[in-house]
């Protein structure tokens, strides 16, 4: 299906920012729908999305739309653990630090770190 397409792209292609950030975008997007959640869990969206923000700090829009989807994925338990267990708390600390005037990635930033 389309989330799994989404998430192989971003394995693939994990030195492409501009498909990192379009891919945690449309994560985001999808995330809304509380029955994606599980699917983008289970397709290992969650540790693709963390991945590509470790890899991309210096990217705000990897950061912003990255740290939205784990905010959106968070409203689910299962996820939240998921979210702690491969690092996503301290790559969203990092990427506030590293974009400190950047508004969208201090909103999302926070909304996540609220969520968990």
């Amino acid at each position: 299906g389309g989330i799994e397409a989404i998430v192989e792209a971003m394995r693939l292609y994990p030195d492409s920012a501009s498909i990192q950030r379009l891919g945690n975008g449309t994560l985001r997007n999808l995330t809304y729908n509380d029955v994606h959640k599980g699917r983008v869990r289970e397709a290992g969206g969650i540790e693709a999305i963390v991945d590509g923000m470790r890899r991309h700090v210096g990217n705000a829009g990897v950061q912003e739309w990255g740290s939205a989807a784990l905010r959106n994925l968070a409203y689910s338990d299962e996820n939240k653990e998921r979210v702690a267990e491969v690092g996503g708390i301290p790559v969203v600390v990092e990427g506030m630090e590293a974009h400190r005037e950047h508004d969208g990635v201090q909103e999302w930033g926070c909304a996540v770190l609220e969520e968990l």
